[in-house]
């Protein structure tokens, strides 16, 4: 049975403020109007990607199951691979070095059938955002074929090159 009173939610609350404001954590709103805006810690971080996320997910499961063993060599090498585990995944989150992380993990991606995929279109999207100032997409009503035109030209007629549909529109 669990027992709450006032005095443990107001102490446990102010410790965890305290810890706040000794780290000085702030929220965005209010370091983004501040001069001396110092950078989250997570700032050129990796972050969590799917191989951290396995990895995290693989070490949770060898703690969960460690236990169940009774031989004390099995409980060891199951207890050792899950803070291995567990401490490449926390290396991959707050790795700096971005560009490695990613291609290793695009790499992961791609050993599974479906998420390379993923991986392509999402650069195919981040081609299409970084365009998206110079040029303007429409997208074909018969075909759906995706047509590119360049921003600022007015009122225009675009004729699509594989169906011939032809599209009024503002770029």
């Amino acid at each position: 049975m669990c027992h709450f009173d006032s005095t443990s939610i107001t102490i446990n609350t102010f410790s965890i403020l305290s810890l706040l404001q000794f780290f000085q954590i702030k929220s965005y709103s209010q370091n983004m109007y501040q001069n001396n805006y110092k950078p989250s810690f997570f700032t050129g971080r990796n972050g969590c990607d799917a191989i951290a996320f396995i990895f995290f997910i693989l070490g949770g499961a060898l703690f969960l199951i460690y236990p169940v063993f009774t031989s004390e060599i099995t409980q060891t090498v199951l207890l050792a691979l899950a803070i291995t585990s567990l401490s490449y995944a926390i290396f991959r989150v707050l790795s700096t070095n971005t560009e490695k992380r990613r291609r290793e993990n695009i790499a992961f991606l791609n050993l599974l059938p479906n998420k390379g995929k993923r991986i392509k279109r999402s650069e195919e999207i981040k081609k299409e955002r970084e365009n998206s100032k110079v040029y303007k997409f429409f997208i074909c009503s018969k075909c759906k074929e995706k047509l590119r035109v360049p921003r600022g030209k007015g009122k225009i007629v675009i004729t699509c090159p594989s169906c011939g549909n032809k599209i009024k529109g503002r770029s």
